[in-house]
């Protein structure tokens, strides 16, 4: 059996990762499954295990890369808004609007 490579790993990692978001805000972490994210993707339940250790560590991924995300959202105002306190009232607008939105909810609230 041939060994993966790096870029082939990543791309799986990816993928597991949208599936898990995708299954988090629908069903909340209580409700997902491990087997059924690992059978949308394909993949085997140990396959899964590899890339995040059990469900508590593919969901702190999950929540990481919502987070890097938000981050690079508020850091683009930063980048765009030559004003300080325009900036952060836009920061604060733009961080509470995110945190209003439907998936995050659902994702760290339920």
């Amino acid at each position: 059996m041939a060994r993966r490579t790096q870029a082939q790993m990543a791309e799986t990692r990816a993928n597991l990762l949208t599936t898990a978001r995708e299954h988090f805000s629908r069903l909340g972490y209580a409700e997902t499954s491990m087997d059924e994210i690992a059978a949308s993707v394909n993949l085997t339940r140990g396959a899964l295990y590899h890339h995040f250790g059990d469900k508590q560590g593919l969901f702190t991924a999950v929540v990481e890369q919502i987070d890097s995300q938000m981050n690079a959202r508020l850091q683009a105002i930063t980048l765009h808004t030559e004003d300080l306190w325009n900036s952060f009232c836009q920061r604060c607008h733009a961080y509470l609007e995110m945190a209003l939105e439907p998936e995050y909810q659902q994702i760290i609230f339920a």
